[in-house]
């Protein structure tokens, strides 16, 4: 007993206990890590889905086929080839099917090459420019999987609903931002297609299929799947963080 008693002296002397401004400090901790956590989820939350739906819209050939059928350019180039035909052969390109984008057209009484050989150059670096930012959009995407674990996983809803809310602003600014250069800013379109690597020349037959109409129906097609996915996402985590204690009670 006697050494019993000694024993809990010397722990009493020697461990300190769990005050309520340790408490209080570790809460501190937490809150302002969950803010940082919450600032770089609204990040990646902006920046996850543009790139992924973008290699979707870009690499299908829905776009190209609907474009193509809407100007009705390639009558106007002065050649005969089917629209979706020439869809297909630049969607193949597009998901690296071929690293040929080449399509057989009729002019008057002979066959030619729709496309220049430079015309493939210019493709394939828009190409890798869709490779690079799926990369892109596939690790914002789980950045922000990742984040949203940690702020549920620390109960932190208030946090959360923000970092959604401010991704959802980057978000919008994002896409108004890509319509007003599309529709308004031509030199900002030029500086932008420099800094892809995109230079066609006059020969080229592809801006001459797809002008700045091309851009907005892509835009168009992109902003409505990606504004979809996002509210959808804000309306569940508007439901489910309601209460403030929403995941993991911490007792």
């Amino acid at each position: 007993m006697a050494r019993y008693g000694t024993l809990k002296r010397n722990l009493r002397r020697n461990i300190k206990p769990w005050s309520e401004d340790d408490v209080a400090k570790s809460h501190e901790s937490l809150a302002r890590a969950s803010k940082v956590v919450a600032v770089f989820l609204a990040l990646s939350l902006s920046g996850a889905f543009i790139p992924l739906v973008a290699n979707i819209v870009f690499r299908v050939p829905d776009l190209y086929s609907f474009d193509l059928g809407r100007t009705r350019a390639i009558a106007s180039a002065g050649v005969s080839v089917d629209d979706d035909k020439t869809a297909d052969a630049i969607s193949s390109f597009m998901r690296h099917k071929t690293d040929s984008l080449q399509v057989k057209a009729d002019a008057k009484d002979r066959q030619v090459l729709l496309f220049t050989s430079h015309d493939g150059v210019v493709m394939k670096v828009l190409r890798s420019f869709l490779d690079n930012i799926l990369v892109i959009g596939i690790t914002s995407l789980a950045v922000f999987l990742a984040l949203s674990f940690i702020l549920a996983r620390w109960n932190r809803p208030r946090e959360l609903r923000r970092a959604f809310a401010g991704g959802f602003a980057l978000y919008g600014a994002l896409v108004c931002f890509t319509a007003w250069v599309i529709i308004f800013s031509e030199p900002a379109k030029k500086i932008a297609l420099d800094v892809i690597g995109v230079r066609f020349t006059a020969t080229d037959m592809t801006p001459r299929l797809f002008g700045k109409g091309f851009f907005l129906t892509s835009w168009a097609a992109t902003t409505v799947v990606t504004l979809v996915i996002m509210l959808v996402l804000l309306s569940v985590v508007s439901r489910m963080t309601k209460h403030e204690r929403m995941f993991w009670d911490k007792g």
